[in-house]
């Protein structure tokens, strides 16, 4: 789906700082933090871009993700494949888990009908590893 599209779809008005920081998050791979995006998103003021970034989120269009420290970072969220994430402690490297899928697991054990999910990962990459 297009960035107008869903912008339209969540009843949010598509103006350019808003279709902007949503292009931004749409194609960063990794959840990036309020500061990452003012440093792409260098004509937007910090302030709107908080804004956004809240009213984001309260349309369901990015995640919150903290990784164990004390600022946010958010990345876009995906319907069709919601994304998890693991940072290593040392260098602070974050890297996608693809293919994972806790819901089908906790379907199967529970009777719960579950809205949503946040989890977390954090651990030693390969490199940081080794030392």
């Amino acid at each position: 789906m297009q960035i107008k599209e869903l912008l339209q779809e969540k009843k949010i008005k598509a103006t350019k700082p808003r279709y902007k920081i949503a292009s931004v998050l749409a194609q960063s791979s990794a959840p990036m933090s309020l500061d990452e995006i003012e440093n792409v998103c260098d004509d937007i003021d910090f302030s709107s871009i908080y804004r956004t970034i809240k009213l984001f989120l309260q349309k369901g269009m990015v995640t919150e993700h903290y990784f164990g420290e004390k600022k946010a970072k958010y990345h876009f969220h995906n319907e069709s494949n919601h994304n998890h994430f693991i940072k290593c402690l040392k260098c602070g490297k974050l890297e996608e888990i693809k293919n994972v899928c806790i819901i089908d697991e906790v379907n199967k054990k529970t009777a719960f009908k579950i809205i949503d999910h946040y989890m977390e990962f954090t651990g030693l990459c390969p490199d940081c590893s080794k030392n």
